[in-house]
């Protein structure tokens, strides 16, 4: 399934969905600084779908989630596995 139209490049309806409860995911974490926020949030974008800044996302993502809390790391793996490449999965995930 598409994740951003093709004719004028805005989120569908389904992705702006996966990256607002990203964002909220992020937002639940006290402890984590509102820059490392600001930097995974800025990289799920670029992990939904492959660009050419995907490695530069993928390492943006693996930087500020080794921050975050477990519930939060588990709750983004749940929310991302089943929408990035399998490559993405790969770096991201093994």
């Amino acid at each position: 399934r598409p994740f951003y139209c093709y004719e004028c490049g805005s989120p569908y309806p389904w992705t702006e969905k996966i990256l607002n409860d990203a964002v909220e995911l992020l937002s639940l974490d006290d402890n984590l600084e509102p820059s490392i926020k600001e930097l995974i949030k800025s990289a799920i974008p670029d992990l939904i779908v492959d660009t050419p800044s995907t490695p530069l996302a993928i390492a943006k993502y693996n930087k500020g989630i080794s921050k975050a809390g477990q519930i939060i790391k588990d709750s983004m793996y749940s929310l991302l596995i089943d929408v990035i490449s399998e490559a993405t999965k790969k770096a991201l995930f093994s």
